[in-house]
């Protein structure tokens, strides 16, 4: 099993509002099991038991839920709100090549409005607005690869 397969798996719970999967397989262990009901911040694997080995140290759950609430937090408290990258991955302002931008500075957007994809792993993830309002700035460069929390997208927020 490789990464790609588990993010496959990874994404079909969160399609299904599965709360625990456990999978063993000739000496190899995965254990997903869903924390939070926060996008992409819910997922953990716990114990993967194969030749390969990772060497970054992601957060915990616990610790991205914190900073998500502290980041949508202090988001509130001003008028502009940052869209945070919620992976590493390659930012593409348009779903192909031949399609218009999802948005540009001075689109109008509400909170449910697809602003921007990420590629992690072959895997096109949109990125919602979450906010309503109209962009302001758009922060990072298309193709351009980005880090977990990088903030991409500003918008004046509605009052």
């Amino acid at each position: 099993m490789n990464m790609n397969e588990i993010k496959e798996i990874m994404k079909t719970l969160d399609e299904y509002s599965i709360k625990k999967f456990k999978y063993e397989y000739e000496g190899m262990k995965v254990e997903i099991e869903k924390e939070t009901d926060y996008p992409n911040l819910s997922e953990k694997v716990e114990g993967v038991q194969a030749s390969h080995k990772i060497n970054s140290k992601p957060l915990s759950a616990k610790e991205e839920e914190t900073k998500h609430v502290e980041t949508t937090l202090e988001q509130n408290e001003v008028e502009e709100y940052q869209i945070l990258s919620p992976m590493v991955g390659t930012f593409y302002t348009r779903a192909n090549p031949d399609a218009d931008p999802f948005v540009q500075v001075g689109t109008k957007v509400n909170g449910v409005q697809v602003v921007c994809v990420l590629e992690a792993m072959k895997l096109f993830n949109e990125i919602q607005a979450e906010v309503s309002g109209e962009v302001v700035d758009i922060l990072v460069e298309d193709g351009q690869i980005v880090e977990y929390g990088q903030p991409l997208i500003v918008i004046k927020k509605d009052s």
